[in-house]
């Protein structure tokens, strides 16, 4: 009789991607500690691709090949009025995004912390998913100064583990 090999898949989590790019989502949130609120409100209104206040935060949009809408980067206002969060829904546009925006705010912003989270370890863990993996709803993070409200989470009432609100990812 001829041996047979069955492998089994342990540990399979969803893959789940972005629509607009094909990317795996990840929740990347990075913060920032605001030193100069004047001048990053005064570049980031110069931006012709950008909308929205201090107050409510900005968007970075871009008009897809369907037409559609979609949010490159969100900057939220942080718990405390010297802290920003930008957020990204892929590793990608997570670090472009970084980028342009250390480019556009300057020295008025200060970068502390980023936080990875991986919504397809989450809901492999929720599903009864075990193993050894180390994404999910803890998120990774690294960091040149990673103390004060921006490191332990997103706002009031909110951990750091929970996802953004479905807004922030340009549905």
């Amino acid at each position: 009789m001829p041996k047979r090999t069955v492998t089994l898949l342990r540990n399979t989590q969803p893959q789940i991607q972005d629509a607009s790019t094909g990317d795996p989502l990840l929740l990347v949130t990075d913060h920032y500690r605001v030193l100069d609120a004047a001048a990053l409100a005064a570049s980031l209104a110069s931006q012709p691709d950008v909308s929205g206040d201090t107050q409510q935060g900005w968007n970075r949009m871009v008009e897809g090949a369907d037409g559609a809408q979609r949010s490159l980067s969100t900057i939220n206002p942080g718990r405390n009025t010297d802290r920003v969060e930008l957020f990204h829904r892929t590793q990608q546009l997570a670090d472009v995004g970084r980028a342009w925006f250390e480019g556009v705010a300057g020295v008025a912003v200060q970068h502390l912390t980023r936080e990875i989270t991986d919504p397809a370890g989450r809901l492999a863990r929720a599903g009864g998913g075990q193993g050894n993996n180390n994404t999910g709803g803890t998120p990774r993070s690294s960091s040149a100064a990673s103390t004060g409200p921006a490191a332990r989470g997103h706002r009031a009432g909110h951990r750091a583990s929970d996802p953004p609100p479905l807004r922030q990812l340009g549905w």
